[in-house]
C-alpha cells in the first residue's frame, strides 16, 4: 500500500532526484536501507532491489562460480533476448 506523504529535503537533493526516473522507488529504497536494524538489514535491503541481470553478472564474475553455473546463467539471460 502507498501513502502520500510531504516533507522537507535539501535543494540539492532535489536537483538530483529529479534526475531518477522512478523518484518515489529511489526515496523507498533509501529510506529501507536508512532504517534497517542492522548491518544485514541493510545489505539485504541493497540486495532485493538489484536488478535480477545485475545480480546475475555479479554471480558470473565471482571466482567461487563453477563452470555449470555460469552456463546456466549465461543460457538464462541469453534465452531473455531470443
Amino acid at each position: 500500500m502507498k501513502m502520500n506523504k510531504t516533507f522537507s529535503l535539501d535543494v540539492d537533493l532535489i536537483h538530483q532526484l529529479r534526475k531518477r526516473r522512478n523518484q518515489s522507488k529511489t526515496i523507498c529504497q533509501a529510506l529501507r536501507i536508512y532504517l534497517a536494524d542492522d548491518q544485514w538489514d541493510r545489505q539485504k535491503a541493497m540486495i532485493e532491489d538489484l536488478p535480477l541481470r545485475t545480480m546475475l553478472r555479479a554471480v558470473m564474475r565471482h571466482p567461487n562460480a563453477s563452470k555449470t553455473l555460469k552456463a546456466v546463467i549465461d543460457a538464462e539471460m541469453k534465452q531473455e533476448f531470443d
